[in-house]
């Protein structure tokens, strides 16, 4: 485990944040006038961060409700937060938190759902937030705060509790894996996202992207839970996979939800399957754009 910040308005010194012992920081994006794009990092600050040797991750947020409202917030959040990360250098590819800054009912998941899933949001929530966005497989990548007590065992990253730190309040995080922060090169504790194949698909935007859902039928998987097939005719377009929603056990088996990875073999793409439940099959939807 190693230890971060994250900051809205406030501005510590790069070096002081280092100098603290923490190793990274976890900084806004947003649009929404200068209420909201005053805490938004820019590309000179995520340059300071990296020359001070410290990481960097994103999570977007312009009010805590927002994720409340749904595909149509969705899609226009995560074409806004995609511009914002490319500007400041980071891959297409690389997870952005969605930020679900308040304790919602179990009855507002569904919504919440289905905004983080149209703007390829990874999860910033509560622990039964977090739990309900893995159970159903909308995210891969979790930052637990503790609204609502509790405890999600999947967390990457958990919010602990707010210090002054060179006269700015900031949060202090525990991070359990690093794959959701870009460290810079000359201090990289740990593998960082961009130098693992497939980890994460880039936001799936129906319309614009003009992506189209195909079938793929997974017959058996091996005594480890591992298998492969080869989806034909789409390497370099396959930008989603996921269990199909009809499939009986689209749920998972026993606890057990297999994760997914693809690579392209000439015209077409093996798609790798890992860590569902031994001799299983089942059916998968795999998008692809065109």
């Amino acid at each position: 485990m190693i230890q971060g910040v994250d900051y809205a308005w406030g501005r510590p010194d790069p070096a002081a944040i280092k100098r603290a012992g923490y190793l990274f920081a976890l900084r806004y994006l947003a649009t929404g006038g200068p209420s909201v794009s005053g805490k938004v990092i820019g590309l000179a600050e995520r340059q300071a961060l990296h020359a001070a040797g410290l990481g960097v991750g994103l999570v977007w947020e312009t009010y805590p409700n927002r994720p409340l409202e749904g595909v149509a917030a969705g899609n226009a959040d995560g074409l806004a937060a995609r511009a914002q990360a490319k500007a400041l250098g980071f891959s297409d590819g690389f997870p952005i938190f969605g930020a679900v800054d308040f304790n919602p009912p179990s009855s507002q998941y569904p919504a919440i759902a289905a905004y983080l899933q149209a703007a390829g949001f990874e999860c910033y929530a509560n622990a039964g937030t977090c739990q309900y966005m893995s159970d159903h497989g909308i995210c891969r990548h979790f930052w637990q705060h503790d609204w609502g007590g509790g405890t999600f065992e999947g967390r990457h990253l958990h919010q602990r509790g707010q210090i002054t730190l060179a006269g700015a309040q900031v949060d202090v995080n525990d991070a359990y894996e690093t794959c959701c922060i870009w460290f810079p090169a000359q201090s990289q504790p740990q593998v960082h996202i961009q130098s693992v194949p497939a980890p994460v698909a880039p936001p799936v935007h129906y319309q614009e992207d003009n992506v189209t859902k195909l079938s793929a039928n997974v017959p058996t998987l091996d005594d480890q839970g591992n298998g492969n097939i080869t989806i034909p005719g789409v390497a370099g377009r396959v930008v989603s996979v996921a269990m199909n929603g009809n499939d009986p056990n689209h749920e998972g088996y026993d606890g057990q939800k297999p994760s997914f990875s693809w690579s392209d073999r000439g015209s077409d793409v093996l798609l790798v399957i890992q860590g569902g439940k031994p001799h299983a099959g089942f059916n998968v939807n795999v998008w692809a754009v065109g």
